[in-house]
């Protein structure tokens, strides 16, 4: 069985990271830098990712962004029901993650479940 202080201390590990890519993506200077207002915007850092890595997989999100398993799953259920974000799936099972604007130029309608 697994100790308290493992835990939280696995806890304070995910929270530290989760700081150190907000710090990275605010002081980056590229075309990839955000905004402070997304940078503390869990939406817009889950949508930079997607944006950055088309396709990604839910796993991959989850490892970026440092957010739990529940957080992430909610937030991506909103932007994929405010057509933000469009989700490629094989036999219901996700696949990978979209931004809409290359998937309405790429790929055939049929193929996407919104």
């Amino acid at each position: 069985m697994e100790s308290i202080t493992s835990v939280t201390a696995r806890s304070s590990e995910k929270i530290a990271l989760a700081n150190r890519k907000i710090a990275q993506m605010k002081n980056n200077s590229n075309s990839d830098a955000c905004t402070v207002k997304e940078a503390f915007d869990t939406k817009g850092i889950i949508l930079k990712y997607i944006d950055k890595f088309p396709g990604i997989r839910y796993r991959e999100i989850l490892r970026l962004t440092g957010l739990t398993n529940g957080t992430l799953e909610y937030h991506l259920k909103i932007l994929e029901s405010t057509h933000k974000v469009a989700v490629f799936r094989r036999d219901g099972i996700r696949a990978g993650y979209y931004p809409i604007d290359i998937i309405l130029s790429t790929c055939q309608p049929m193929n996407l479940i919104y």
